[in-house]
């Protein structure tokens, strides 16, 4: 099977703890896999993993963000990980902390995947 592929994840921003997000793309599979942050878009540093409500091959919805999410202000990675251990490639945001000690997530809608080599509602780095 092919690796997932991330094309957006739900609106400009969100707060941790916020639930009801979606993710979408295609090639998630019809199993439940799992969906994860990383400090790092090789996959290293601090890691989120995010609850999913249901998941289709593409569409990932009733997305939670973690309350206290172990990530910091910054750029993090999102990542789709099929039930076959497949990985998409890092969809980049970022993640801000707000007043009250929240975190509030600003995307970036930065894709990162070479497959279609194309923009998917941002600008595209290396």
């Amino acid at each position: 099977m092919a690796a997932p592929v991330v094309i957006d994840f739900g609106d400009e921003a969100h707060d941790s703890g916020e639930t009801g997000l979606t993710i979408d793309g295609f090639q998630f599979g019809f199993f439940s896999g799992a969906a994860w942050m990383f400090q790092n878009a090789n996959r290293t540093g601090a890691s989120d993993q995010l609850t999913v409500g249901t998941w289709t091959d593409m569409q990932l919805t009733g997305v939670a963000i973690p309350g206290s999410p172990t990530n910091a202000t910054g750029t993090v990675f999102l990542f789709v990980r099929t039930e076959n251990l497949e990985w998409s490639l890092p969809y980049e945001f970022t993640m801000t902390i707000v007043g009250g000690g929240q975190r509030r997530l600003r995307m970036a809608a930065i894709i990162h995947h070479r497959r279609h080599g194309r923009r998917c509602g941002g600008s595209r780095r290396r």
